[in-house]
């Protein structure tokens, strides 16, 4: 475009509209439609690497992009979600704005007809839970529709003016906006429109003008908005189904004429309050049109600009363009071309450049030495390179290299060793005997070759041997072993001149070690292998199948009653809980001291002391459980597990003490029963205490700590001569004693 400015007369649409982008505060920028915006645009799509491009930007046809009349619109697309009546992030009110820039300046509105409708697309549960408004760049408003729920955190932030519908009340569940998401939303995640709880519904457009037809209003009684023409059935909602032909339309609660006054060009804003906490919901866009009429004048395009890599601007219609600097191999530019007026981009178009490299292929011919390679009449026989150059058809140079490559071929000479019963596989050639051998190959490359192959066998006599024990007394190499688990068993490598090996031992586990041990821990047959390796690196094996038998032990477990058992009836009977088991015998250490008894038996019982010997304490039990096995030689094979428990005898002989010291000293203060609490075999129990004369001074039941006994001081007894009954039950019967107690404090 020459310096000069260049005034174009503007084809207006039948009506400007601005959709709103809906994420909270961005601005739309106009933007053309270049199928109207360039008329032509012929740019060579084809350069060669490091040609120039010159473009020129104008109105002539000569231009290489000439600009033609054109069109402007305001369109985002976008959705904001709707709180559901609580502040978040600090605010209730959801405000999107949208900015017109291509109006005279300083036109504004003259008329309500000016404002042909606005449009939202939304999707809501009880539409009287919302404010609706629209705001112009100068701070007038209208109310679009007014809020008629009950408090909330936002109610407040509601313009007064605007509360309570007139002439109706909401009655809940009855309209919505468009098919809200009825899971509803209660919580913490009222704000999370991430929440699967707030997952978005299916909005309807709802239209609202001055100039509507349809006779629009609110229902008394039922907060329903309803068209005129429908109001025998108040419960059909509608949405503005058909926008062009404006059907369907709502009257603003709010003339329109409240506008009148507001500057054209500017930021005009939606604003939308959930003023009720109950359901949350979604704004997916919305539309201001505004007539045509109101759009005059001329547009002034006031420059160009083209963008993208190594572009020189020469003055403001002109422009070079270049490959980026380095390039060597082909690659594709794209180019941005603008228009600019005086409101900033008009619009903006992209055009690409394939830039073709000088080197267009490289190609590799390969032959083995002695070979002769062949361009046209030329031969070639040694590795080198030549270069052919061409011009393509865009009057780019290409050059392509061709580079000979020759391969060598082979002779070689070997010698292999391998060992007895063995076979040498060698280049995948199985050998087994000496000799000389010679093998015919190929390189990787095709070239012929020759080996000429040498075997030697290497004759060490080399045998791998095994023997094994389980006493390391007796080895053996050829007899299995038996024994109960965990079995330990002892290996050596008996093989001669050995240099390394690996015991297999059946189990999964390996040893490396000559001599070694190993503990198998499970019941089971196990083969035995060594894999010897000699000094020259020969291999043998060798095997013991079935080589060692290692059986199950039982589980020994038992308990005993009475728990516990005590000094009067030291018996008590054994309970064998062992699994699976053959033979048992019962060791009971003995209460003398002198050894301990034992008893074949799977359960017995047994009584501690002899003769009049009082016995209480611990004693030793021991139960030997064992399993039979018979081995496969037919010898008889117990395996054994043994389990000790200490149990203890109770001493439940009571004493009944005739004398009370109850002094403060610490010692014999209070009066009580010995062995009660220290056997705890007579948890039912009552005493009573008497004076001389028969008074009752003290009585208890179930005695259970010290506190419990008669303390002669806390019942201020004074000394003298008391009586006492005291009855108790027990597994082992009923006590009953009665005698005195003496109560005497010590003198000063």
């Amino acid at each position: 475009m020459s310096p000069k400015e260049v005034k174009k007369r503007h084809i207006l649409t039948p009506l400007l509209t601005a959709l709103l982008l809906l994420a909270g505060g961005t601005v739309a920028q106009a933007q053309a439609d270049p199928s109207l915006l360039f008329s032509k645009i012929s740019i060579d799509t084809v350069k060669c690497i490091g040609d120039s491009t010159v473009v020129r930007v104008g109105h002539s046809e000569a231009s290489d992009v000439v600009v033609a009349d054109y069109r402007a619109t305001l369109s985002s697309p976008g959705r904001v979600f709707l709180p559901d009546g609580v502040p978040c992030d600090g605010r209730c009110t959801y405000r999107s704005p949208v900015t017109f820039n291509n109006f005279m300046n300083g036109q504004t509105v003259s008329s309500v007809e000016e404002i042909v409708y606005v449009r939202l697309n939304i999707e809501h549960s009880y539409i009287g839970d919302l404010y609706i408004g629209i705001t112009c760049p100068n701070g007038q408003h209208a109310t679009l529709m007014r809020f008629n729920g009950w408090n909330s955190p936002c109610t407040d932030t509601i313009p007064t003016s605007a509360h309570d519908w007139i002439g109706g009340s909401n009655v809940p569940g009855t309209t919505n906006f468009g098919i809200p998401n009825s899971s509803g939303a209660y919580g913490d995640w009222k704000c999370d429109s991430t929440h699967a709880d707030n997952a978005p519904g299916t909005g309807w457009n709802y239209c609202w003008s001055n100039s509507t037809t349809q006779g629009v209003g609110y229902a008394p009684g039922d907060g329903i908005i309803y068209r005129s023409d429908n109001s025998n059935n108040p419960y059909s909602a509608i949405d503005s189904s058909h926008v062009a032909a404006k059907t369907q339309f709502y009257h603003p609660d709010q003339n329109f004429g409240s506008l009148i006054g507001c500057p054209l060009n500017g930021e005009w804003a939606i604003e939308v309050i959930d003023g009720y906490s109950g359901d949350n919901g979604y704004i997916f866009d919305w539309e201001l049109s505004l007539d045509a009429s109101i759009q005059t004048g001329n547009i002034i395009i006031t420059g160009s600009n083209v963008l993208g890599d190594s572009v020189r601007r020469v003055d403001d219609s002109t422009y070079v363009l270049r490959a980026p600097a380095g390039q060597t191999t082909d690659t594709t530019v794209p180019y941005t071309i603008q228009l600019l007026d005086s409101t900033g981009v008009v619009a903006d178009t992209v055009v690409s450049i394939h830039y073709v490299g000088a080197i267009h292929d490289s190609i590799i011919r390969e032959a083995c030495h002695g070979d002769t390679l062949w361009v046209g009449t030329e031969p070639f026989t040694e590795t080198t390179h030549r270069f052919d150059t061409v011009i393509t058809p865009q009057g780019c140079t290409e050059i392509t290299e061709i580079r000979f490559t020759f391969h060598p071929t082979y002779l070689i000479y070997d010698t292999a060793r391998f060992c007895p019963r063995e076979a040498l596989v060698w280049n995948g050639n199985e050998y087994s005997a000496t000799g000389n051998y010679s093998y015919f190959d190929h390189t990787k490359q095709g070239c012929d070759s020759t080996t000429h192959l040498t075997l030697v066998l290497l004759d060490s006599g080399f045998r791998a041997a095994i023997e094994i024990s389980l006493d390391d007394e007796r080895w053996s190499g050829d007899t299995m072993l038996a024994g109960c688990r965990p079995l330990r068993l002892l290996l050596r490598d008996m093989s001669p001149l050995g240099s390394s090996r690996t015991w297999y031992l059946g189990d999964g586990h390996t040893l490396t070690d000559s001599s070694a041990t190993h503990t198998y821990d499970s019941a089971g047959v196990y083969d035995l292998m060594l894999a010897a390796v000699s000094q020259q690196g020969c291999r043998d094996t060798a095997w013991m199948k079935e080589a060692v038998w290692v059986y199950d032990k039982p589980t020994a477990a038992f308990s005993w009653n009475p728990e516990p058992p005590v000094m009067s009836h030291p018996t008590a009977e054994m309970l064998n809980h062992s699994t699976p088991s053959d033979r048992y015998l019962w060791l009971f250490s003995r209460s003398d001291g002198a050894g301990v008894d034992s008893v074949w038996a799977f359960e017995t019982a047994y009584t501690w002391g002899y003769g009049t010997e009082i016995v209480f304490g611990e004693y030793g039990i021991t139960l030997v459980a064992s399993l039979l096995h018979i081995t496969p030689y037919g010898d008889s094979l117990y395996c054994p597990d043994s389990i000790t428990h200490d149990i203890t005898i109770v001493n439940d002989w009571l004493q009944f003490p005739n004398l009370v010291t109850p002094d403060g000293d610490g010692t014999n203060d209070t009066w009580r029963v010995v062995n009660l609490l220290e056997c705890g075999m007579y948890p039912m129990n009552e005493l009573w205490v008497y004076d001389h004369w028969g008074a009752l001074v003290y009585h208890v039941r179930d005695i259970r700590r010290e506190e419990d006994f008669w303390d002669p001081e806390a019942t201020r007894c004074p000394d003298g001569t008391y009586y006492f009954r005291f009855t108790a039950k027990s597994p082992f019967g009923i006590v009953r004693r009665n005698g005195s107690i003496e109560v005497m404090r010590k003198r000063d």
